[in-house]
């Protein structure tokens, strides 16, 4: 209890406060039902002293308070599921990119294995004339 009597204004702790506290809270604790039932009767007083349309208005109040408050976790969400179309669009666009350039990629790489394989093949055409040239001077 000390560190509430640092923040708090100072309020005199006594043994009879400190056991009338826990008195009340094992009371309630054993009790919940009539603690129920006390806290409709007060609400059942207070509702017969206030004014007539007092509750209504309050509860009028209420309900408005919920319905601006619903309200803003719409645009809230309706923020949230536009952002995340905006990001879905986005990296769809950059993975549409990446597939092009790799699509292009493929092909130049496609384009010079003809080439090279090409050349390859007639290299080794070349290679294998000259080969049976030899061969035949060489039988002559």
């Amino acid at each position: 209890m000390t560190e509430t009597t640092e923040t708090l204004p100072v309020i005199v702790d006594t043994p009879a406060r400190q056991e009338a506290s826990e008195g009340l809270a094992s009371q309630v604790k054993a009790h919940p039902g009539l603690v129920i039932a006390g806290g409709l009767a007060l609400g059942v007083l207070a509702s017969a002293l206030l004014p007539k349309g007092t509750g209504r208005r309050l509860a009028q109040g209420a309900i408005a308070a919920a319905t601006v408050g619903g309200e803003a976790g719409m645009a809230l969400a309706r923020q949230a599921r536009d952002s995340a179309r905006t990001a879905t669009g986005e990296a769809t666009e950059h993975l549409q990119t990446l597939e092009d350039k790799a699509g292009e990629g493929a092909r130049q790489l496609r384009r010079r294995a003809v080439v090279v394989t090409g050349s390859a093949a007639s290299a080794g055409l070349d290679l294998t004339r000259a080969a049976l040239r030899l061969l035949a001077s060489l039988k002559r």
